[in-house]
């Protein structure tokens, strides 16, 4: 499953679990309807500013909504973190970040 459609579930169950309808929970993240039906059918790929506006709507970290890792080495909070840092980056320091990132982690996976 790709973190897009993990970040799709975890939105619907989440609303689920917080008795809200799409309507609601758009309003409370400040976004459309349409868009938050999107994001749920795995139609639409959320920018970090909407992923943690529905994450405070929704009550719950963006460490707990974005827990798609379940390694025991790795905790939710660690990848936040590693996203809001990358977040903070420029686009042209992404461009370089994200290929290191990227060959770092499947060499350690390796050893």
């Amino acid at each position: 499953m790709s973190i897009q459609e993990q970040i799709s579930k975890r939105v619907r169950e989440f609303r689920i679990k917080r008795d809200l309808t799409q309507e609601q929970l758009a309003d409370l993240a400040g976004i459309s309807p349409n868009f938050l039906n999107r994001i749920e059918n795995c139609k639409e790929q959320p920018s970090f500013e909407t992923i943690e506006s529905i994450a405070k709507s929704l009550r719950v970290s963006m460490s707990v909504l974005m827990a798609w890792v379940k390694d025991a080495t790795i905790n939710d909070n660690d990848i936040a973190k590693v996203a809001i840092a990358y977040h903070k980056l420029s686009p042209k320091q992404k461009k370089v970040a994200l290929p290191l990132v990227i060959n770092l982690l499947k060499t350690l996976k390796e050893t």
